[in-house]
């Protein structure tokens, strides 16, 4: 197991819960570090995880020396096709259920994944980004 192992496990759980409008699909872009700059076609419904800093051993957890723990950020875009307050709802909405998701699901190469802070979102005149930060502790 590694840290891809870990985030390709988050990817396809996040894939396969069912969202207003079907499922969310990946950003690809790898030189991507925002959402927020993605100039897609389909931004509705896109998400990106990205890692904060790198693993590092976490300490915490002697009984097993080979856990790491990171910092990634998840970011889910909703374009606003109808009024702002709609797509606002949507947003949250989106990031209640993926999170919700998340915390209660059992992934094996998955030790651990807390948020570490509330989310946050970017807007601007067509587009919301819903962005969590969280703790992922996994095996190596």
């Amino acid at each position: 197991m590694s840290f891809t192992t870990a985030i390709n496990s988050i990817k396809t759980l996040i894939e396969s819960v069912s969202i207003s409008g079907g499922s969310l699909v990946y950003t690809t872009d790898s030189r991507q570090r925002e959402l927020k700059e993605a100039g897609r076609a389909k931004f509705d419904a896109s998400y990106l995880i990205r890692s904060e800093g790198g693993g590092s051993l976490f300490r915490e957890l002697a009984k097993n020396p080979s856990a790491f723990v990171d910092t990634i950020t998840l970011q889910i875009g909703t374009e606003m096709t109808t009024d702002a307050l709609t797509a606002d709802e949507t947003s949250v909405l989106r990031g209640q259920k993926i999170l919700e998701s998340l915390l209660t699901s059992d992934m094996t190469d998955v030790i651990d994944i807390q948020p570490t802070s509330e989310p946050s979102k970017f807007s601007d005149d067509r587009r919301i980004v819903w962005s969590q930060k969280f703790r992922l502790i996994y095996l190596e």
